[in-house]
């Protein structure tokens, strides 16, 4: 359209402001009335200075593909691309996706961060999981990534920043990267409340969130 705008004379310049960079949906969205989908600016100004990529190249914090349009299409296999899956989480669950995704034949990306801020990693002994008696947190989490590994599911370590939607498929940065994929997955665990003083400390060793988890670790103390 804006293209047809110039051609026809019907205005001079046409600028595309912050709102429309950050969210190329902002129209659309305000037309349909859908205001709280609009993906609001966060002012981090990096789409008006130069940047190492060229002094016409400007990014967004919050709209991952700006600036990368011309690259996105050398980034990713499209011919691989229709069975890709995204997986968001690197623990028990994620990791139970992926390996149901790859047992569907569909490639599948793991995107997860350290492995010992996972709460299974400060499990200091596991008794009830069927199949694996006296392991610790560790070690269960590290089969987990073995079985899944070893079934083809691919990991990359980071944090998912941003994720968009656009044009059947989905946009992930993850640090400076974007990865690309037809579906995603989210498995990004509980988000706990701030503990209480010396819930950190004791935690594993003390301190448990499932009484029927470990109630029998503490019997008869």
């Amino acid at each position: 359209h804006m293209e047809r705008f110039l051609a026809e004379g019907t205005c001079d310049l046409i600028s595309m402001g912050r709102s429309w960079i950050c969210d190329p949906e902002y129209g659309k969205k305000i037309f349909s009335g859908n205001t709280e989908d609009i993906i609001p600016c966060v002012r981090c100004n990096k789409c008006h200075v130069q940047n190492e990529t060229g002094p016409w190249l400007n990014v967004c914090s919050v709209n991952p593909i700006h600036g990368l349009r011309a690259r996105i299409s050398h980034m990713v296999d499209p011919s691989g691309l229709k069975k890709r899956v995204a997986v968001i989480g690197g623990g028990p669950a994620g990791l139970s996706a992926a390996i149901q995704v790859r047992a569907r034949n569909k490639s599948v990306l793991v995107v997860s961060g350290d492995d010992r801020d996972n709460p299974l990693y400060k499990t200091s002994r596991i008794d009830n999981y069927l199949g694996f008696y006296n392991v610790t947190g560790p070690e269960l989490l590290e089969r987990f990534r073995t079985h899944a590994g070893q079934m083809g599911a691919e990991r990359r370590d980071g944090r998912v920043l941003n994720l968009l939607a656009v044009g059947g498929a989905y946009y992930l940065s993850i640090g400076s990267e974007v990865e690309q994929a037809r579906a995603v997955v989210l498995a990004t665990g509980v988000v706990r409340a701030k503990k209480y003083p010396g819930e950190a400390e004791r935690l594993g060793a003390g301190v448990s969130y499932c009484a029927t988890c470990d109630g029998m670790l503490y019997r008869g103390r």
